[in-house]
């Protein structure tokens, strides 16, 4: 793996938690040198992640939490696909869109070839 490959991965799996978005991850690259941060992960140092701008106590346990436990990222990776899943189907969107062009049936008739009239 590449420099930029391995950072970009990293930026991914930070983001993955909750409330970590785009910049924090950044912040959390850039808080400390990678031999810190592979130190901090390894030993469980909550205190010194916390120092990184944007990133609180429970957002450095769950950091660590998260990158020490492969079973729970497994788990919250399966959970968010499933959301995504629900979510943004798009089934959901064309049965949503149909109601909405149904919704539009009280205000107006559809007289075919003439188009719509009120």
């Amino acid at each position: 793996m590449t420099l930029p490959k391995v950072v970009s991965h990293l930026i991914e799996q930070f983001q993955r938690l909750p409330g970590i978005g785009p910049k924090t991850a950044l912040n959390i690259l850039s808080g400390m040198n990678a031999t810190a941060f592979r130190d901090a992960m390894a030993g469980g140092d909550v205190k010194s992640l916390s120092q990184i701008s944007g990133v609180g106590k429970k957002t450095a346990e769950r950091i660590v939490e998260l990158l020490r436990d492969e079973k729970l990222r497994n788990r919250l990776g399966q959970e968010a696909h499933e959301t995504v899943r629900k979510r943004f189907l798009m089934i959901r969107y064309l049965e949503d869109y149909l109601d909405l062009i149904g919704s539009f049936e009280t205000l107006y008739r559809f007289r075919p070839g003439r188009g719509m009239s009120e």
